[in-house]
């Protein structure tokens, strides 16, 4: 099956992109292995049944990976407008298999808490991108809600969530207020890949146990 060689695939970017890429300056080739990364996953999980508005997260999300690792004038911008496109297909997964949970108003206090208050760590930083990143602010807490009412595969998607939230969270602090900070940097950089291809994975195995 094509799925396993595309795991392959996915797995070996990863770990060139984390290992080497990451910190090689710009180029054709370190854009490709790290939209490859998460480019591939999407083919796993269409030979695995995943749902189609899934796959089109993962798809968004690559070249969301691509433009940002261009580091040109607006990618930063481009890229988080890809970003939010494609949490906003997460969400509408994970509204597609939400069974519900209990103490709704409780968990949206509580999530709307924590992005009013990253946003108010930021705010000074974010001359420019206010408005964009409180967009996409409120659509993770409504990702973030849906996934802790995913039933049989809440848990991984739970875990999946809350670490895309974590690379999330530092890739904001390195762009709007570690610039500078060479040794923080060096810790954010390889955390943030970590992090954020590890939800990939959890979200791609959570939608996989789904149809399996």
């Amino acid at each position: 099956m094509l799925s396993y060689p595309a795991a392959a695939i996915s797995l070996v970017a990863a770990l060139a992109y984390l290992f080497h890429y990451r910190v090689q300056p710009p180029s054709e080739r370190r854009t490709a292995i790290k939209a490859a990364a998460i480019g591939a996953l999407a083919i796993v999980g269409l030979f695995k049944g995943a749902p189609i508005l899934f796959i089109l997260a993962l798809i968004v999300a690559a070249a969301s990976d691509a433009v940002l690792a261009l580091e040109r004038g607006q990618s930063l911008r481009q890229a988080m407008v890809l970003a939010l496109i494609s949490q906003l297909l997460l969400l509408g997964t994970f509204v597609l298999h939400w069974q519900g949970i209990a103490a709704p108003i409780v968990a949206v206090l509580g999530l709307a808490g924590i992005g009013v208050g990253y946003l108010m760590l930021l705010w000074d930083g974010l001359e420019g991108y206010r408005r964009i990143l409180c967009l996409y602010v409120a659509v993770l807490i409504g990702t973030t809600f849906t996934a802790l009412g995913m039933g049989e595969t809440e848990r991984l998607a739970v875990a999946g969530m809350l670490l895309y939230l974590m690379a999330q969270v530092l890739l904001g602090l390195e762009y709007f207020l570690l610039q500078g900070h060479d040794f923080e940097l060096s810790l954010t950089g390889p955390a943030i890949w970590m992090s954020y291809y590890g939800s990939m994975l959890l979200f791609v195995l959570a939608f996989t146990t789904i149809v399996s």
